[in-house]
């Protein structure tokens, strides 16, 4: 968000949360650089249980070096 990069559908747009963990609507998929990234938190964990592993919630995600990213996957 801080760059400009619109992360949400059009759903999301209208029902997110504004990064508070709640909702799930910020789903983004971990192209590269997942090791520049923070641990998943426990309710990345629960929300995305049933998605692959490169799949983040980016409300919840600190971004600590280069990562290349997928929006709305």
């Amino acid at each position: 968000m801080q760059n400009g990069v619109d992360i949400y559908r059009f759903r999301g747009k209208l029902i997110n949360c504004g990064g508070y963990g709640q909702c799930g609507t910020c789903v983004v998929e971990i192209v590269e650089g997942m090791e520049n990234l923070s641990p998943k938190t426990e309710f990345e964990n629960r929300k995305l249980k049933k998605k692959p592993d490169n799949y983040r919630l980016a409300c919840q995600t600190i971004v600590n070096g280069e990562v290349s990213v997928n929006t709305k996957p």
